[in-house]
């Protein structure tokens, strides 16, 4: 429902929090439950912008983690996003990399405590659970893809991506997927790869953005036509 928050609840005795800023679209329901399960005595909880600029940050929050075209906008007015964020560092949760690029060179002189950090919301779930926990630890990690402007920088999953049948997904997307185009139910393919069906359901939530599908159907058939033509 437009509006709502989901919320996962942390762990009794903390009021830790990661706080996701955006819809369910760009920060779906497994996804929060995921990276809640895999951090230990933090809880997750989505707001959308609307609420979240009238109340700001809720307590406990560690972490603001925005989509990023608001996450931008908020960029261009530090006092504004000190004040909605509290103590909790910022997060741009990204797909555009030169967006995020731009944004990293344009806050080299601001305090540690006012600096953005940078989350490709596409890399592999795996890698995605840990610059979290890199984050809560306090410290500021810069993605690989956003240092310099050569192309060759770019992270190695989103390099073998580009030989992939289906171009921009990841080595365990591409698996996912595979599996997925053959009918295999989400059971299935979480036995087949050892992974949990949530991650599996948030891999597919990620090819279908990724893919600009409507629906696993319409992935499917994609990556089909795709190696029918390779």
């Amino acid at each position: 429902m437009t509006g709502a928050s989901s919320v996962v609840r942390p762990a009794e005795g903390t009021r830790d929090q990661i706080v996701y800023i955006g819809s369910t679209f760009v920060f779906p329901d497994v996804m929060l439950r995921l990276v809640g399960s895999e951090i230990s005595d933090i809880g997750t909880r989505r707001i959308e912008r609307s609420e979240f600029d009238a109340t700001g940050a809720p307590g406990g929050a560690r972490l603001v983690v925005f989509e990023e075209t608001y996450g931008a906008s908020l960029f261009e007015t530090p006092e504004r996003m000190r004040s909605l964020c509290g103590r909790a560092a910022p997060v741009l949760a990204y797909r555009d990399c030169e967006l995020a690029r731009r944004l990293l060179h344009r806050q080299q002189d601001r305090i540690p405590s006012e600096q953005m950090r940078f989350l490709p919301i596409s890399m592999p779930i795996e890698a995605l659970v840990a610059l979290m926990k890199v984050f809560l630890s306090g410290e500021i990690l810069v993605p690989a893809t956003l240092v310099g402007r050569s192309d060759a920088q770019e992270a190695p999953y989103q390099m073998a991506a580009e030989r992939r049948p289906c171009e921009g997904l990841t080595a365990r997307e591409s698996e996912v997927l595979h599996l997925a185009a053959q009918g295999q139910r989400n059971k299935v393919i979480a036995n087949a790869l050892g992974l949990s069906e949530h991650t599996v359901k948030l891999h597919i939530h990620n090819i279908i953005a990724k893919l600009g599908v409507a629906n696993r159907t319409e992935a499917a058939s994609r990556y089909m036509a795709a190696q029918d033509r390779s």
